[in-house]
């Protein structure tokens, strides 16, 4: 049942991401770290900075966003994570429709994951937005440094960082 949610989560960023009605493209790179522990039960927080870039497939505009990224989990989700992991993430072609703005990426997301690294690692994660139709992430490359893993469910939360604007 979870590799079917993968796959269905995949094919869907494949079709939005290639629709023609995407007003705006944008990319998010972001370095983030975090530990703890989580069976069920816990925490694990995983939090760094990053930016979005955008441009409109119209005009050819460019918009830049400093932003702030947390993974999190409630203290009882369906996450089994543990260890110290510091990682670089890269997402490339968001698309963004015509009844949306940029800043839309912003707020939070909720995210199948997986990460694992001894001493060097990978990862992956698909997220979708709940509020709002045909919005999607996929984070395109990870590179892990650190001893652990993140394996599960949990919430991913884009914030405008205000002290680098």
């Amino acid at each position: 049942m979870k590799k079917r949610c993968f796959y269905i989560l995949f094919f869907i960023q494949i079709f939005f991401s290639n629709l023609s009605f995407a007003k705006w493209l944008c990319d998010m790179n972001f370095s983030a770290e975090g530990s703890g522990a989580q069976f069920f039960v816990g925490k694990f927080l995983i939090q760094g900075k990053g930016i979005v870039f955008c441009r409109s497939k119209e005009d050819n505009e460019e918009l830049k966003y400093p932003v702030i990224v947390k993974f999190d989990a409630s203290l009882l989700a369906p996450r089994f994570a543990a260890g110290i992991l510091k990682f670089s993430g890269s997402s490339v072609d968001i698309s963004v429709p015509e009844n949306l703005n940029p800043s839309d990426l912003l707020g939070m997301y909720y995210i199948s994951d997986s990460q694992f690294s001894v001493a060097k690692g990978f990862g992956y994660f698909h997220g979708i937005k709940s509020n709002l139709d045909g919005l999607s992430i996929q984070l395109n490359l990870q590179k892990i440094e650190g001893y652990g893993f993140d394996i599960g469910f949990s919430q991913f939360v884009i914030e405008l960082n205000y002290s680098e604007i």
